[in-house]
């Protein structure tokens, strides 16, 4: 089953609040911390642009993609408060953030390239 886009944005920004979570469990300095303080910038970077751009909801690519990561995301629920996990946790954020930088390729250039000059 394929997200709408509020959808999407709504799963993106929730797994931005687990890893917020999970990273207080770790000491700045941390590698593991420096490693989620990255992941999640780079996830709130992607929903910023899903939040100020349209995505095509009907496209074949939006569809397959929110499907897949609908999956990835369903696993990092299932164990992402679960410390000893964290590798593989690490591992599935990656992915959701390798899902999310694609749905943000479906942007067309143009829309992306006249929201720069207006900022």
């Amino acid at each position: 089953m394929s997200l709408s886009r509020i959808e999407l944005i709504e799963l993106l920004g929730g797994v931005v609040v687990e890893l917020d979570v999970l990273r207080s469990q770790f000491k700045l300095g941390d590698p593991i911390r420096g490693d989620l303080d990255e992941a999640r910038s780079e996830l709130s970077f992607y929903t910023d642009k899903m939040i100020r751009h349209h995505v095509s909801e009907g496209s074949k690519s939006f569809v397959e993609l929110t499907s897949s990561l609908q999956v990835v995301n369903d696993q990092l629920r299932s164990s992402i408060r679960d410390i000893s996990k964290i590798a593989s946790n690490l591992q599935l954020v990656v992915q959701i953030i390798g899902i999310a930088d694609e749905i943000v390729k479906l942007i067309p250039v143009s829309v992306l390239f006249r929201s720069h000059l207006a900022s």
